[in-house]
């Protein structure tokens, strides 16, 4: 009976969690397949290449927050506040910058946009601050506050986005100010409930920021060249005459199911962070893969059920939901891949390592890209992504029950 009661109580946490990662994510989803389905190509085309360097550039800072759940979670105290101010407003600024160097270098030119350019630096901004807060409270394991952040997002996206396409006429613009606007709301949210504040602690302590940024730097490099290169991918494929936005939707929903795997894991990563026995990785490991293997069924099911009627829709545009079933079964690969990929990444930092399972994903696109990047299209640009994260998994599971063996 006490097992099962505690059985119970984790998988109810990883739900949390996973509601925490969801609900967010699934924004990302609703805005992308709103410019695809409602707007000119040309502007779901500029939207994916610009959507894609906000994931590349905003990556510069959320790969900190993994270090600030770890030091969180180990501190156990609710004064690292005033320490994740100063890293949003340092780590922010940089990931701004270089998005608008990237915007006015990389972008190509018939899909450039000033206004869409600065709508991403905003959410690049706000994004950053919004998970710096939600790492926090994941750290200690209260996400309630996050959950009802996230729960607001449901109502206000749309509510911005009818509001702002009556008064523009342009679903493009509609949905990048109706986004923002939504994640300054989250983020307002999310402070109000997270039962932090200031007081007792008004000095930034330097040398814990020092930590976070030493403990994270490995991770948030890496993480953003995995995400560099899918954007430089996407650009090829799109100069080549290719379907940006087909390239863009697998990645898409890769993301979403990268989300997924990182919200099943988190809690194993905390506790493990706390505890590295082998019995305790192999419990947080169980529950993560058979809520993985919960989420992969939903996605198999859905292309499945009806005919894919769920994915018909979703996408109007014919030419699309053709394109998309013709790749289906590669959309269930690089969706499996990216679960068990950042599985083995959590797990991995978990035992207190910060760059192994991410070099090898990057060395293996690396070298295929060496060697054949002028000739990628866009299955196989996801194939070797897919590759590289199941190689990525293999060496993390066996890094991870070494150091547990250990112990």
């Amino acid at each position: 009976m006490k097992l099962t009661s505690s059985v119970l109580k984790e998988l109810l946490l990883s739900l949390s969690f996973l509601l925490d990662r969801v609900t967010p994510s699934l924004l990302y989803f609703l805005s992308f397949f709103l410019v695809v389905n409602h707007a000119v190509p040309d502007a779901a085309d500029a939207f994916s290449i610009y959507y894609s360097a906000f994931n590349s550039f905003v990556a510069l800072a959320l790969g900190f927050t993994t270090s600030v759940k770890y030091f969180s979670a180990r501190s156990r105290r609710d004064s690292l506040l005033p320490e994740l101010v100063f890293l949003c407003l340092l780590l922010g600024g940089v990931a701004s910058a270089l998005f608008l160097l990237y915007a006015d270098e990389r972008v190509p030119v018939p899909v450039r946009d000033v206004q869409l350019k600065w709508l991403f630096v905003a959410a690049i901004l706000l994004v950053a601050c919004f998970y710096f807060v939600s790492s926090l409270n994941e750290g200690r394991l209260r996400v309630a506050g996050n959950n009802r952040s996230n729960a607001m997002s449901v109502i206000v996206f749309p509510v911005c986005f009818l509001i702002f396409e009556a008064l523009l006429q342009n679903v493009l613009y509609s949905v990048c100010y109706g986004f923002v606007v939504t994640r300054a709301v989250m983020l307002l949210v999310i402070v109000a409930n997270s039962g932090s504040n200031l007081s007792g602690c008004e000095r930034v302590r330097f040398e814990l920021v020092g930590q976070i940024l030493l403990h994270g730097l490995p991770i948030t490099l890496l993480f953003f060249v995995q995400k560099y290169i899918q954007t430089e991918a996407l650009i090829r494929v799109s100069d080549a005459g290719g379907s940006a936005s087909l390239f863009q939707m697998i990645l898409t929903i890769a993301l979403l199911f990268n989300l997924l795997g990182n919200a099943v894991s988190t809690n194993g990563f905390i506790r493990i962070s706390r505890d590295r026995s082998r019995q305790t990785v192999l419990r947080f490991l169980g529950y993560s893969m058979v809520l993985c293997l919960c989420a992969f069924g939903v996605l198999w099911l859905s292309f499945e059920t009806g005919d894919g009627v769920f994915w018909k829709m979703v996408i109007v545009s014919e030419v699309l939901q053709a394109e998309l079933f013709a790749v289906k079964t590669l959309v269930l690969v690089m969706a499996v891949s990216e679960m068990l990929f950042v599985i083995a990444a959590l797990f991995s930092r978990g035992m207190g390592d910060n760059w192994r399972i991410q070099l090898i994903w990057v060395s293996s696109v690396v070298a295929v890209y060496s060697v054949a990047v002028d000739t990628l299209s866009i299955q196989s640009s996801c194939l070797v992504f897919a590759v590289a994260s199941c190689l990525s998994f293999v060496f993390g599971l066996a890094f991870v029950f070494k150091r547990a063996e250990e112990q």
